[in-house]
């Protein structure tokens, strides 16, 4: 009877180291699944995101170049606004401002000449008796055209 007890004892024990084996059997399944399933998404992620970094990499080598070459263009001009004489240059500005303001004077003395002759001018025309020369015009007109039919003119 004890080898009956010990022998539904180790069936017992069998039959759940069985049902525990499946049961882990289904969760090595689940898991291989599972790995599998990242593993995939891994590879596609990897697949996508690789070519997109090195469009950004390459974007931002870019970048830095440009950035390396606006630095040097900037010290280049620092180096050359240390090495500038600053109030020399003010002087020479302040000579060229004294010339335009002279040569603005001549040419406004100019300007103003030139108006009195148009004023004198004007003066003049006014003066002129219009309907007087347009009288003496047909009169010299009248007189000229005997003159043109004879030599055979209209």
């Amino acid at each position: 009877m004890e080898t009956k007890v010990l022998q539904a004892g180790a069936e017992e024990h069998l039959a759940a180291i069985a049902k525990d084996s499946a049961a882990r059997r289904i969760a090595a399944f689940v898991t291989a699944g599972a790995a599998a399933a990242a593993a995939i998404a891994l590879i596609i992620s990897l697949a996508v995101l690789v070519p997109q970094a090195k469009g950004t990499l390459a974007a931002a080598d870019e970048t830095l170049r440009q950035a390396e070459t606006a630095i040097a263009s900037l010290e280049a001009a620092a180096a050359d606004l240390e090495e500038a004489d600053i109030p020399a240059m003010a002087k020479r500005i302040e000579s060229l401002a004294g010339e335009a303001e002279e040569t603005l004077t001549a040419v406004a003395g100019g300007v103003e000449t030139a108006l009195a002759d148009v004023d004198r001018a004007l003066e003049v025309l006014e003066g002129v008796d219009l309907e007087g020369l347009n009288g003496s015009i047909k009169s010299l007109s009248s007189i000229l055209e005997p003159l043109s039919r004879l030599f055979g003119r209209k």
